[in-house]
């Protein structure tokens, strides 16, 4: 898996994860869009491209530096907590960034993940203030305010929040994905409703074996 790629963010030096889009689908969708020189902007946006930790088998000695890294800071949260479940791969951007903004960036970076279908807004401080879809982004002017975009279901999730909780606020709230937030409200990674689903789908389970 690769290592960490990171762009730093002069105004936080705090800033840690984030998440990217396939470079091939940028290309794909916006071939047709005008290049446009973002003065001064990407350098507000730090990024580190972790692999998601996983319990992977076999010793950790035996995995890479960067890939041990992510197992060890997965295996320091609680067994059934948002940070064992959550997603390390995560896209950000500056809450003041517009759509041409995000655009230009994308699609002058080629180590990106292979899928994500959400860009989280955070502040100086890493903390995530909202998150817009693609969809959006993509069939929006460039001068639109990525802020003016940001979804109303927006609900960040603690890191020690228990799991089955979380697959509770995602069906009672209706959520596709919310960040993952530490003890002082930075993102530090994201749950989808796949990986809440499965949680729910292993809970209906536990239940029938009782039942049985």
């Amino acid at each position: 898996m690769a290592e960490q790629d990171v762009i730093d963010d002069p105004r936080d030096d705090e800033a840690e994860d984030a998440y990217a889009i396939d470079p091939r689908t940028v290309r794909a969708i916006t071939g047709d869009v005008v290049d446009h020189e973002v003065d001064g902007v990407l350098t507000t946006l730090q990024i580190v491209h972790q692999t998601k930790a996983v319990e992977a088998p076999g010793p950790r000695g035996a995995l890479e530096a960067g890939d041990r890294v992510a197992v060890q800071r997965a295996l320091s949260y609680p067994e059934y907590s948002a940070g064992r479940l959550m997603q390390r791969e995560v896209v950000t951007a500056p809450e003041h960034w517009t759509v041409g903004d995000a655009i230009d960036y994308m699609r002058t970076h080629q180590d990106l993940p292979d899928q994500f279908y959400h860009i989280i807004l955070v502040d100086p401080r890493h903390r995530p203030q909202g998150y817009v879809t693609l969809g959006k982004v993509m069939s929006s002017r460039r001068e639109t305010p990525l802020a003016d975009l940001a979804e109303s279901s927006f609900r960040a999730i603690p890191v020690l929040q228990d799991e089955e909780d979380i697959a509770y606020a995602f069906n009672q709230y209706h959520l596709i994905s919310a960040p993952v937030v530490d003890e002082d409200g930075r993102l530090v990674g994201v749950i989808t409703i796949d990986d809440a689903m499965a949680v729910l789908s292993e809970e209906n389970e536990e239940d029938l074996l009782r039942l049985a």
